[in-house]
């Protein structure tokens, strides 16, 4: 039995153990389960050492690159280019595939943040933390950094390109040609990898698969890698893009020069942190400005990018809209200086250029405010710098808001009355995630009660109690107007509601 190899022993272990116990005793049946229990613990701590030594690795295939780009590399957004990044840019066989936890689509570019983190025991070496960024830089541009931390690992951690061509290496760069196109790549970081290729034979009548494998020449738990993907190369393998990597303290700075355009991504490294994006044209001509990239799912397809620029377009003028009166909201600041509300944790939901909550913050509120506008943050963080106050910028959709501890306070000045008109439940459930029991809410809606066209959405008083009477309690529904520019004119009709969060 013993000059078996170690598979051949394990595997008639069991049995040989059986035949033992039988011909010694009949075993009671806590003996049985005794031993079933200590074959089970002897069998994960083998597997667990299995694979300590064989290290993690997180791969990406050639074909799923090819089929985004020949799917979404067109300017216009397509309704199902969410579900075609959750199949062919986070699709795993060695995890859950999990979550996606940011999603935005434009004219420009796609960008999608994922948990890849695989299931298991929280002590063990299945407890991989996988979170990948990725950006389709249209038309035909990828970048995709994956951040992976393997408690236990004594290897190297790999990243592997699978590909069913062969694939060539030179220096840094890597050559395949996938459906007839034509993929150069570039592996940025880790900044001391190696890269080799391999092969696996195919099985059940299955092709072989070729792999670059890319790692840290030491070994580590924790694996940074960045990676630029040109689909569609010139022929003999000439790169149509230059891409540099700049790395800090806190965060790294990757331009990407491609097709007339250039892109340059800040990416925090914090995995679930939201960076920044700018778009350039060759001549210097601005496309997109600086602005923070999203850390939710934002409203996506042709509808959903339309209402984005809604929203987004007016910030982008001369002037403010006419909804952001550019002062402080005087039913809050009446609320804060009565001490109704006391400073604590705040989260302001539809921002805008960010007025009340750098107010908020001025007053010793730790704040975090939140606007589907990116254009409106980039001015909000311009004048939160000025005014010498800090406030956590988030660009999300107040339905799809990533996951943040509760809040002390939760104020909305003209969020609320629009969204009840499609997802009044969504609103809700947003305002029960964000409260723990006694969190204050004011919401600021429009009111029917001057019957004047124009202006906010108005909503009844009795789609307010229907909507909040369940999870809050009424400390008021006031008839009040909403602020001006102009402080001498009355504004439209509006309900004050101060909700204050039941004991469940």
């Amino acid at each position: 039995m013993f000059g078996k190899n170690r598979q051949e022993r394990w595997s008639s272990f069991p049995r040989t153990l059986f035949l033992c116990c039988h011909k010694a005793v009949r075993p009671s049946l806590s003996a049985v389960i005794t031993l079933i229990l200590v074959l089970t613990i002897a069998a994960t701590a083998a597997s667990r050492t299995n694979a300590r030594r064989r290290g993690s690795a997180v791969s990406l295939t050639a074909a799923d690159l090819v089929a985004l780009k020949q799917r979404c590399g067109a300017a216009e957004p397509l309704e199902e280019s969410l579900q075609l990044i959750r199949q062919h840019a986070f699709s795993s066989r060695r995890s859950r595939a999990g979550g996606i936890l940011a999603f935005e689509e434009n004219s420009l570019f796609i960008y999608a943040l994922a948990d890849m983190s695989g299931g298991g025991d929280p002590k063990g070496a299945g407890n991989t933390r996988h979170i990948r960024r990725f950006f389709l830089l249209k038309p035909s541009t990828v970048v995709v950094e994956d951040l992976v931390h393997a408690p236990g690992t004594e290897r190297s951690i790999r990243w592997l390109l699978r590909s069913a061509s062969e694939p060539k290496i030179e220096s840094r760069r890597m050559h395949v040609v996938e459906a007839n196109t034509e993929i150069i790549a570039e592996s940025l970081l880790p900044a001391n990898a190696s890269l080799k290729t391999n092969s696996r034979s195919g099985r059940n009548n299955r092709p072989a698969e070729y792999r670059v494998e890319v790692a840290a020449k030491q070994a580590s738990d924790q694996a940074r890698f960045l990676h630029v993907f040109d689909l569609g190369g010139a022929a003999g393998g000439e790169a149509r893009i230059r891409s540099t990597v700049t790395k800090g303290d806190k965060q790294t700075k990757l331009t990407v020069a491609a097709l007339g355009r250039v892109f340059r991504l800040t990416l925090p490294y914090e995995g679930s942190s939201a960076g920044k994006i700018e778009v350039v044209a060759a001549d210097g001509k601005t496309l997109l400005p600086s602005r923070l990239l999203p850390s939710g799912v934002m409203p996506h397809g042709p509808e959903g990018t339309r209402l984005l620029e809604r929203w987004d377009a007016p910030y982008r003028g001369e002037r403010l809209p006419g909804w952001d009166v550019g002062q402080p909201c005087s039913h809050l600041v009446k609320a804060v200086e009565d001490e109704t509300f006391r400073p604590g944790r705040a989260i302001v939901l539809g921002c805008g250029s960010g007025t009340n909550a750098i107010y908020l913050a001025g007053k010793g509120f730790e704040v975090t405010a939140v606007d589907v506008a990116p254009s409106a943050l980039v001015i909000a963080a311009e004048k939160a710098r000025k005014a010498g106050v800090k406030v956590n910028w988030v660009v999300a959709d107040v339905v799809a808001l990533p996951k943040f501890e509760p809040f002390d306070l939760i104020f909305d000045r003209g969020c609320y009355h629009h969204i009840c008109q499609y997802n009044s439940s969504g609103y809700v459930e947003t305002l029960r995630r964000l409260a723990h029991p006694s969190t204050r809410a004011l919401i600021l809606a429009g009111s029917p009660a001057d019957g004047g066209q124009g202006g906010p959405p108005r909503v009844k008083e009795e789609t307010i109690r229907n909507d909040f009477s369940k999870l809050f309690e009424f400390e008021w529904l006031r008839d009040i107007r909403f602020d001006t520019r102009n402080a001498g004119a009355n504004g439209p009709s509006a309900w004050s509601i101060h909700l204050r969060r039941k004991n469940e």
